[in-house]
């Protein structure tokens, strides 16, 4: 038999096999549109919706019965265990965690139902469209904006613009050092009255963190808003997950992956504030899109140095993390794809090259700023003192900051502590994981697959030794670089469904994987978007509360005395230390570290010129006391005190 011959049967038999699935789908159409099928459509799926709707009502219910959901973590040491709250699910989280497990479940599983009935077959199509089948321009814009929108929203309207973790307050202190062109600044004198968290101050000031962030929110200080970096970073993070999603996938996938990501509130709600994710994840994404390219054949030696100077400036936002997510790519790439390539040389010195330019950088920015080639700002900070302290590196068993004593068992449970909030952070459901492991489970890309798999192994492993779970008022942000594989992974495991019930003869099959995933953002806005917008609205109106109240009392020009520790009124926020001031402290209000009121004095004699104020907390609430400055003696008095001496 000819091949022209044969090729001809397999178009007439894949022809007819289509027809017949469309004629599958034509009268699955126009069986649902006849008046008795309407009416067995309307009524279970109506009573599916307020199934729905009473799930949903038991969060705001069960909320009211606990005094709020504003109190939702718990902050210091638990008296019963001696172990920090940070390492626990605290009992109003458990609450929580397990309505979203069993309401909130239900309220998805209603829904779909509902949604899958109801939805008229034009709407499917509309929506279809758009996400499929519309401009990839006008797409990604509209995502891009809505990101953007929705993080300054929440950065004004509940976080208030204020640092909710004393890494961010030192990521700006040293975004202003940068923005005034130095890598630090002189201590102010006496030096002890300006010591704070994180912040190194033995001659020179400036912040414990790599540059890599602080250098970013740089350009925003300059402009006047450094809030609006990580909101432009989390935006363009979408146009390369997308790239990503269609290098494994198809368009489809990119475009489901980008839409899954924008809905994410571990993802929005960190990029409302200037802790280091949004930057460290851009740069991941970029230098993961470059490899997959390479990988590829498709990537040139631009492509190359790309991809491995972005994993550069990723590390130097974030190092750990970095390294150990990329490692596994890069090692893939120069000892697998790479070799066999026509210039497979020249491409992997050009991988080699990119990174090694960020750690030149990084190891000129130590030598500049901390005096050492491999000194970081962590040993210019904690190097003495952990000496004196016993306290050995964050990483390992032992006693650590706070005297936090790290153990295995200790490891293990913020390991599941933190596996436990990305779950219920990935989408805001209990089930957020399970597309993922579907997507994971039934790619084709197995090579990628198993990179991604040991990537993210990597993180989990790392932080296993960590003495500290990290913050999780946005989410477990020591987990903040698997939104990249559990995002794409999702977006695969919901296109391998799709595509397995498309030729399925009930137009309501087709529509489960849609009508899953929109019940699932639907709940998941109803549900846990509330609780923890108001548990963060709770969290910065306590952090800002000493400086709202410095402004009612209108403290101008003047120095603010406060404990080098605040306890603000819980719920606490991983704040523990004053705002920092600007490096040339030409700053209104400067905030100062207590030191009694001998020392204290000393300093107001440093500053006539501005009046004083001393922050403390009685009950956990602020309270302000202005202070008397000290009289400053004649020459006749100091004469007469020292014939007196």
């Amino acid at each position: 038999m000819s091949s022209s011959a044969s090729f001809g049967r397999g178009v007439r038999k894949n022809s007819s096999k289509n027809a017949r699935a469309g004629k599958q789908r034509q009268s699955a159409i126009r069986a649902q549109a006849t008046p008795g099928a309407d009416a067995r459509r309307h009524v279970p799926a109506f009573l599916a919706t307020m199934a729905c709707g009473a799930c949903v009502a038991a969060f705001p219910i069960v909320g009211r019965a606990l005094g709020g959901w504003g109190h939702l973590r718990r902050y210091g040491t638990n008296l019963a265990n001696g172990i920090s709250w940070a390492s626990q699910v605290a009992p109003r989280e458990t609450v929580f965690l397990l309505l979203l497990a069993t309401a909130g479940v239900a309220a998805i599983l209603a829904l779909s139902h509902g949604i899958r009935c109801l939805s008229p077959h034009g709407l499917w199509r509309a929506v279809s469209a758009f996400l499929f089948r519309s401009n990839r321009r006008l797409f990604l814009g509209v995502l891009m904006g809505a990101v953007i929108v929705s993080t300054q929203l929440i950065g004004t309207g509940i976080l208030h613009h204020s640092p909710i973790t004393d890494d961010e307050g030192v990521y700006l202190l040293q975004a202003r050092i940068f923005a005034s062109g130095k890598l630090y600044v002189d201590s102010p004198e006496p030096r002890e009255f300006f010591d704070n968290i994180f912040v190194v101050n033995n001659g020179r000031l400036y912040g414990q963190y790599p540059a890599g962030h602080p250098a970013l929110l740089a350009v925003g200080v300059v402009l006047g808003e450094p809030w609006l970096i990580p909101s432009l970073l989390a935006a363009a993070t979408l146009p390369l997950i997308l790239g990503i999603g269609c290098e494994l996938g198809d368009e489809r996938t990119g475009r489901l992956a980008a839409l899954l990501l924008c809905v994410s509130p571990f993802f929005i709600l960190t990029s409302s504030t200037l802790l280091p994710g949004p930057s460290s994840l851009f740069f991941v994404c970029l230098a993961v899109w470059g490899s997959l390219r390479v990988g590829a054949g498709r990537g040139g030696l631009g492509t190359a140095f790309l991809a491995s100077a972005a994993g550069g400036m990723a590390f130097l936002v974030h190092p750990p993390s970095a390294t150990i997510f990329l490692l596994p790519v890069y090692l893939y790439l120069l000892l697998g794809p790479v070799r066999h390539m026509p210039r497979g040389r020249a491409k992997a010195a050009a991988l080699v090259a990119g990174g090694l330019v960020m750690i030149v950088a990084f190891l000129t920015l130590n030598k500049l700023q901390n005096g050492g080639w491999l000194v970081t700002g962590y040993q210019a900070l904690w190097g003495g003192k952990a000496a004196q302290l016993g306290v050995k590196t964050p990483f390992g068993f032992g006693t650590f900051l706070w005297g936090i004593k790290h153990t295995p068992a200790l490891g293990l449970r913020n390991t599941l502590v933190n596996l436990l909030r990305t779950d219920f952070w990935l989408f805001g459901s209990a089930v957020s994981l399970l597309p993922a492991v579907l997507g994971a489970w039934t790619t084709r890309q197995r090579a990628w697959t198993r990179i991604f798999l040991v990537s993210s192994a990597a993180t989990v492993a790392l932080y296993f030794f960590y003495f500290w779970p990290g913050i999780s008022d946005t989410g477990p942000v020591n987990y903040y670089l698997l939104l990249l594989p559990l995002v794409t992974f999702s977006a695969l495991g919901l296109g391998t469904l799709t595509e397995r019930l498309e030729l399925a003869p009930q137009a309501g099959r087709r529509r489960l994987p849609g009508a899953a995933t929109a019940a699932l953002l639907i709940v998941a806005a109803l549900t846990f978007w509330p609780v923890q917008l108001q548990a963060l609205k709770a969290v910065g109106r306590a952090v800002s509360e000493p400086y709202r109240l410095l402004a009612a009392e209108t403290v101008h020009n003047a120095l603010v005395f406060m404990p080098y520790y605040l306890n603000p009124e819980s719920p606490q926020s991983w704040v523990a230390g004053r705002r920092n001031n600007s490096p040339s402290l030409d700053d209104d209000v400067l905030y100062v570290r207590d030191l009694g009121p001998t020392r204290d004095a000393e300093l107001m004699a440093m500053h006539p010129g501005r009046s004083a104020y001393l922050l403390l907390f009685r009950d956990g609430r602020p309270i302000v006391n202005r202070l008397r400055k000290p009289r400053r003696r004649s020459a006749g008095e100091l004469a007469g005190f020292g014939r007196r001496q």
